[in-house]
């Protein structure tokens, strides 16, 4: 979905993936989940220093991931301006954690 948000916004797209999954030189962050942790990579020079991001994912829950994948932004001296799910379970308050304002098209909460 990202890449083609990006493209009608006429914006860059930048992955972030599983650890070992992209090409190249990464930095990395890692997450909790409910059995473990887990990592998330971006190439490095993917994002500019002060580039302003905005970080989409289909879910959020814990907030474990979002957190990762704003923590890559900020490594690169990026700035996340906000994060956008297509899903967000409310009950679990995942977007507490985060360090931009949240936007979800769809709101369960139990």
């Amino acid at each position: 979905m990202g890449p083609i948000i990006a493209l009608r916004l006429g914006a860059a797209f930048v992955p972030v993936r599983k650890r070992g999954k992209l090409p190249g030189e990464c930095v990395v962050a890692s997450y909790e989940k409910e059995y473990g942790t887990d990592s998330f990579e971006m190439q490095i020079g993917a994002i500019e220093p002060g580039q302003t991001v905005v970080v989409i994912d289909d879910l959020i829950a814990t907030g474990g991931s979002a957190t990762a994948a704003g923590e890559l932004v900020a490594q690169q001296g990026g700035k996340t301006l906000e994060y956008l799910f297509i899903i967000e379970l409310v009950f679990l308050k995942g977007g507490d954690k985060l360090d931009a304002p949240i936007y979800s098209i769809v709101q369960a909460d139990d």
